[in-house]
C-alpha cells in the first residue's frame, strides 16, 4: 500500500513539474535558442596558505533619463521648399511636446543630409532617368526623465507624419555610486563566506586581503530576442498539380526582453521589478592569506 501511495505521489510530482515548466517557458521556445541549463560558479577556493572568495552581484536599475532619437524626412522639387516644409513639421512637433515639460535644452535637431532624387520617364520602350527633386533628412534628439513621455511623444510625432523612431537610450547619471553600492553588497557576502570558512575548518586569516574586481553594465537594446510562434500544415498532395500558386500567410514576429541569466549570481538587487532598465554586474574576488596547517 505504501509503495502505491509513493508511486502516485511521484507521478503527481512529475506532472506538476511538467505543467509548471510549460507555463514558465511560454512561446519563447519557438525561438529555437531557449536554454534551460543552469550556470554555476565556485564560491571559494583554497590552497594551504590562501583563501579565495568570488562573489557576483547583479543590479537591475531603472534609468534616470531616456534619450529618444526620431528621424524625419521630406521630399520636394526644390531644395529651398524641401527645407522649409521639413522645418515646419519639426517646429510644429516641438511646440506641442513643450506641453510635456520638455525644454529647449532637452532638444536637438541634427541635420543628416540632403540628396537629389531621380525618377524615370518611359516612352517608346525607352526609359530615361531625370532629376525629380530633393530629399532632406533630419533627426530630432529628445531627452526626458519621464518614461511615460515616450508614448506621448510618439503620438504627437504622428500628427506631423513623423513615424521613424530610431532608438531609445537608457541613461544613469551616477555610475560611481552604483559601483560603490554593489561593492559594499559584495563585501558583506565575502565577509560571511570568510567567517564561515574560518569557523568550519578552524583556520586563521593573517595579513591584509587582496581584491580584484570586474564591473560592467548591459543596456536593454542588446537584450531583446525574437521568435515566430505558429504551427503550419503542408500541401503535398496539392503540389502535384501543375501551375498551382501557394500563398504564404504573414506570420507575426514577437520581440521580448531577455536579461542576464540570474543563475550564477550570489545576489540580485531589484530582481522583482518589472520595469526594464540597465543591468550592472560586479564580480569581486578577495584573496586572504591563512596560516598553513602544521
Amino acid at each position: 500500500m505504501k509503495t502505491k501511495i509513493f508511486t502516485i505521489a511521484v507521478l503527481l510530482g512529475l506532472l506538476s513539474t511538467s505543467y509548471l515548466f510549460s507555463q514558465i517557458s511560454g512561446n519563447q521556445n519557438y525561438s529555437g535558442n531557449y536554454n534551460s541549463s543552469i550556470q554555476s560558479k565556485a564560491n571559494y577556493s583554497t590552497t594551504d596558505s590562501t583563501l579565495s572568495i568570488v562573489i557576483k552581484v547583479l543590479l537591475n536599475q531603472t534609468a534616470d533619463r531616456y534619450v529618444l532619437a526620431i528621424a524625419v524626412s521630406q521630399e520636394n522639387e526644390s531644395s529651398k521648399d524641401c527645407n522649409s516644409k521639413i522645418n515646419e513639421r519639426i517646429n510644429g512637433f516641438i511646440s506641442k511636446i513643450y506641453n510635456l515639460g520638455i525644454k529647449d535644452e532637452d532638444l536637438y535637431v541634427d541635420f543628416i543630409g540632403q540628396t537629389k532624387l531621380y525618377d524615370y520617364t518611359v516612352e517608346d520602350n525607352k526609359a530615361e532617368q531625370y532629376e525629380s527633386g530633393f530629399e532632406i533628412k533630419k533627426n530630432i534628439i529628445i531627452t526626458t526623465i519621464n518614461l511615460q513621455n515616450i508614448d506621448k511623444i510618439i503620438e504627437i510625432a504622428s500628427e506631423f507624419e513623423i513615424y521613424d523612431v530610431i532608438k531609445v537610450d537608457y541613461i544613469n547619471d551616477d555610475i560611481e555610486s552604483i559601483y560603490n553600492n554593489l561593492f559594499d553588497e559584495a563585501m558583506k557576502i565575502v565577509e560571511k563566506r570568510k567567517d564561515n570558512y574560518v569557523k568550519t575548518f578552524n583556520r586563521k586569516v593573517t595579513g591584509n586581503p587582496r581584491a580584484f574586481d570586474n564591473f560592467y553594465y548591459v543596456f536593454p537594446k542588446s537584450q531583446y530576442k525574437q521568435y515566430k510562434a505558429y504551427e503550419s500544415s503542408e500541401v503535398d498532395n496539392f503540389s502535384k498539380k501543375e501551375n498551382y500558386l501557394k500563398k504564404i500567410a504573414r506570420k507575426n514576429t514577437t520581440f521580448y526582453y531577455d536579461g542576464i541569466d540570474y543563475s550564477s549570481f550570489d545576489k540580485i538587487i531589484n530582481n522583482a521589478k518589472p520595469e526594464i532598465g540597465i543591468q550592472y554586474v560586479l564580480t569581486l574576488t578577495v584573496v586572504y592569506d591563512i596560516e598553513k596547517n602544521k
